[in-house]
């Protein structure tokens, strides 16, 4: 292959170089010097023996800075590993690398979702298969299926108790699951009123109401026992990604394809404050705990939610002080879109 021009004249300074070097030859190199500043002609597309072994040595140079990479890559992880031991006694706040203790299969579409039981070894996925699956996380065993949607699942979450679980989907609806007795896994009811995808759904505290987002734009409140949509929250000007709960504090947050994050009193139905920094749709957000509020500087003079995590298509993650209204970190590195974001309790 032809060398670029940079390659080429890379080669013709290493030349000079080399010739500059010997005494016998320093003659030869000023003509070098010469014809490289006058330009040296093209070739025709005729590649020489040296050319090629020129290139080999550019691409062996490539893959040798490549593995020092690594290998300080390497370096720097053991570093950590020996900082933070895993073992009794270590930091347990560092998270080491770890393998995969189950293969959880059966969907015959992408997996969309996850949840945990809050207090069976229960976990739940939902996907484009319309399906929500329910697995023992302790033995890999797959339990149930639950049939009802007709498009794909997009989001699932158990309330405190684990009582019930509730679904949305692109079939605009919402479903709660019955789990107060194991092994019945049954639809008790069906939640229609949004128009359009249905993307996120969250309990409040006290389980008593269900928070629910979609792509009309719209949040609504649904009184559980009934059914019934008691209230309507719009402020976002599109799709209304994911919302997220505070149970400490019941505070309402929703992110969006409008690049906002929206902070709500529920029972006022009003915005409390719009965060404003991504320069993408905004897929995922998360509140903090305690623990992370004292770690993020607030001393935990209040209890929970005080700060927000978001996570966006401009593959960035942030993170928001609430009662500040501002962005006090932004956390970037991801080479495409944010997916999911959470506060390690």
């Amino acid at each position: 292959m032809a060398l670029t021009s940079k390659q080429a004249n890379d080669l013709h300074q290493a030349i000079f170089e080399y010739l500059s070097s010997q005494p016998s030859l320093i003659e030869v190199s000023v003509k070098l010097k010469e014809a490289i500043d006058k330009g040296v002609p093209e070739n025709d597309g005729v590649t020489t023996n040296l050319e090629k072994k020129w290139v080999s040595v550019v691409r062996l140079q490539k893959k040798v800075m490549d593995l020092q990479a690594k290998i300080k890559d390497i370096e720097n992880e053991k570093h950590l590993m020996l900082k933070h031991p895993s073992s009794k006694g270590g930091d347990p706040s560092f998270v080491l690398k770890t393998t995969a203790t189950h293969r959880l299969v059966g969907h015959r579409g992408p997996i969309t979702c996850v949840t945990f039981h809050p207090i069976y070894n229960l976990v739940a996925s939902g996907s484009e298969d319309a399906c929500i699956k329910l697995y023992d996380f302790e033995t890999g065993e797959y339990e149930e299926t639950l049939k009802g949607h007709t498009n794909s699942v997009q989001d699932v979450c158990f309330n405190m108790e684990g009582s019930l679980l509730a679904s949305c989907s692109s079939d605009i609806t919402i479903k709660l699951w019955d789990f107060s007795s194991s092994g019945s896994y049954r639809c008790i009811k069906t939640l229609a009123g949004h128009d359009h995808n249905v993307s996120g759904v969250a309990f409040l505290k006290g389980s008593k109401q269900l928070i629910s987002c979609s792509r009309d734009k719209l949040l609504k409140v649904w009184d559980v026992d009934s059914g019934y949509c008691i209230k309507t929250l719009a402020g976002h000007s599109e799709w209304v990604r994911k919302v997220a709960v505070d149970l400490e504090t019941n505070t309402v947050a929703s992110c969006s394809s409008d690049h906002s994050i929206i902070i709500w009193d529920v029972h006022g139905a009003e915005t409390v404050c719009r965060l404003q920094g991504h320069e993408h749709v905004v897929e995922c957000l998360a509140f903090s705990s305690s623990a992370a509020d004292k770690v993020l500087g607030t001393g935990g003079k209040k209890s929970g939610g005080l700060h927000i995590v978001s996570g966006s298509r401009d593959k960035t993650i942030k993170i928001w002080n609430i009662s500040s209204v501002r962005c006090v970190v932004t956390l970037t590195g991801h080479e495409s879109w944010v997916r999911g974001v959470a506060f390690q309790p």
